[in-house]
């Protein structure tokens, strides 16, 4: 009668706590680099002390080359800012809208800073692409413009002659301001009743 032993397979845990030394984070390159990023398991079993948890989380917010960690800029932020509306809290689904930048940045940088100052008015938070009202198909058709004038020329391309100031003024100025774009004949648009009826349908 023979007998067979089952062979179990031990996850590392995080028995090391604390900074990742160097030596650690070399470590860890030379594994991904032997398996790839979807089996963390083996890549943690190499790394002694650590996690495949911990590994994961150390490779993709600090030692992957792909990942961004400059500040998020207004761009950056005002797709976050419409993707939540339709995605809320779904930061992978985030992520996919963002190269470079990791579900787990996101969500930081959400619950830190963009939901505080949205829901804050003495922040006064300022955005240039928000204030432009556009939405995140525009946004991701035109990424990352340098300037409110880029962002007004990419507009008035999108939209037709002066459309975005014509936006602007709808929401600000009634239908006065409508009349006077159209008798200065700066609207693009063939009378103020055509202006009137793009503002309703932004």
């Amino acid at each position: 009668m023979s007998s067979s032993s089952e062979e179990h397979t031990s996850v590392p845990s995080d028995s090391r706590k604390g900074a990742w030394t160097a030596k650690e984070d070399q470590c860890l390159q030379t594994r991904v680099a032997k398996y790839g990023t979807k089996s963390w398991t083996n890549i943690a079993s190499g790394v002694e002390g650590r996690s495949a948890k911990s590994c994961r989380l150390r490779w993709y917010n600090q030692l992957c080359p792909g990942v961004k960690r400059t500040p998020f800029s207004d761009w950056e932020q005002a797709v976050i800012i419409k993707a939540q509306k339709i995605h809320t809290n779904k930061w992978a689904a985030l992520a996919k809208l963002l190269r470079g930048r990791t579900d787990n940045a996101i969500k930081n940088h959400w619950n830190a800073t963009l939901s505080r100052k949205l829901n804050n008015p003495a922040e006064n938070f300022r955005n240039q692409y928000i204030e432009q009202d556009v939405t995140l198909e525009w946004l991701l058709q035109h990424p990352e413009l340098d300037s409110s004038n880029d962002i007004e020329d990419a507009l008035a391309g999108t939209f037709g002659s002066k459309a975005g100031k014509v936006r602007r003024v709808c929401r600000v100025g009634g239908t006065s301001s409508e009349q006077r774009l159209h008798a200065s004949g700066s609207s693009g648009f063939s009378d103020s009743s055509d202006a009137v009826a793009f503002c309703h349908a932004s």
